[in-house]
């Protein structure tokens, strides 16, 4: 009888180590997750290799989906589909957001999860956007704001990004008045939260300066286009530290814009001087001039005469409005 006693005892010693070390097995690959899924965003912020990434968030979820909890799984889904919209893989975006979406609902956490449901609508809105489906961005976009707004308010930087995205798509449809207005407030909270030495704060000047240009003030233009500059140049500077990415600073936008602007101001030294700076740029980068700085070459060295001479007023406005959507307002 003590021998049975001492086998089950052993027994139940051997089965309670097992269940322990399983355990701390299942802790650590949760620890694991939970700390690298709420730290995508730090892992994104400047060049990271998509596929190394992507490969270790889907190795997390294949290791601990059955004991992550339903934040660890909204954050892990939202960070892939982040991964594969950079990636430009959007079938892979979609469904990875989607999962997020799910898996928030499984959430009950205040404004925890409401940061979260945001994010998802955000990457929700960039997806939409990449895939021109403009109206559908749009809604996402003014869902996550009313979202953003209920929760922690008009002060806050999160609520400038979004307000800084309706400004974009508005432009995008030609409505530059309620872009003025948007872009105004996402300026407005921004100086809250940064300088102008900060990506998103130089881009919304820049953007500010482009819409003012399409409504004809040309004045105001010139203002915020410098402003964007001078920051863009600052930021340069500080490309590869964490915050800066390359991506986050591009001057030839914004100094092809001025160019623009003192063409149609007839100041034909200073458009001149921001042409050269842009071709200059674009040598850097081991790029050939576009078509657009070809026609501005043309236009300046003839100081005008090239857009009476040949009639095409109404068709240089027309490229001037298309490339200006497409390189210079600026998707952050």
């Amino acid at each position: 009888m003590n021998i049975f006693r001492s086998l089950f005892s052993v027994a139940m010693c051997s089965l309670l180590m097992s269940f322990s070390v399983h355990a701390v097995k299942n802790n650590e690959v949760s620890a694991k997750s939970r700390r690298n899924c709420w730290n995508y965003e730090e892992r994104i912020k400047g060049d990271y290799d998509y596929s190394d990434t992507y490969s270790q968030l889907a190795q997390e979820v294949a290791d601990g989906r059955e004991i992550m909890t339903p934040a660890e799984e909204v954050a892990v889904f939202n960070g892939m589909g982040k991964l594969c919209l950079d990636a430009e893989q959007y079938d892979e975006a979609l469904k990875h957001l989607n999962e997020a979406l799910i898996a928030w609902y499984g959430i009950i956490d205040g404004q925890s999860s409401t940061s979260q449901w945001v994010s998802i609508h955000i990457h929700f809105a960039l997806l939409y956007q990449k895939c021109n489906k403009w109206k559908k961005a749009e809604s996402y976009f003014l869902s996550a704001l009313q979202k953003q707004v209920s929760v922690y308010g008009l002060n806050h930087k999160i609520t400038a990004r979004l307000l800084a995205h309706l400004g974009a798509l508005n432009s995008k449809f030609g409505r530059y008045e309620e872009a003025l207005a948007f872009f105004n407030r996402a300026l407005a909270f921004q100086k809250n939260h940064f300088t102008d030495i900060h990506p998103e704060t130089a881009n919304t000047l820049h953007n500010l300066g482009y819409c003012y240009h399409e409504l004809g003030d040309l004045k105001n233009a010139q203002i915020f286009l410098k402003r964007a500059l001078l920051a863009k140049q600052e930021l340069s500077s500080k490309v590869g530290s964490r915050l800066y990415a390359p991506n986050h600073v591009d001057l030839k936008p914004t100094i092809l814009a001025l160019s623009v602007a003192n063409v149609h101001l007839r100041k034909w030294e200073e458009a001149g001087h921001y042409l050269r700076m842009f071709n200059s740029q674009l040598k850097k980068e081991g790029s050939m001039p576009t078509d657009q700085s070809c026609q501005l070459a043309q236009i300046i060295a003839k100081k005008g005469t090239f857009i009476r001479k040949t009639r095409i007023s109404k068709k240089y406005s027309d490229a001037v409005g298309l490339f200006s959507l497409d390189e210079v307002i600026v998707w952050f």
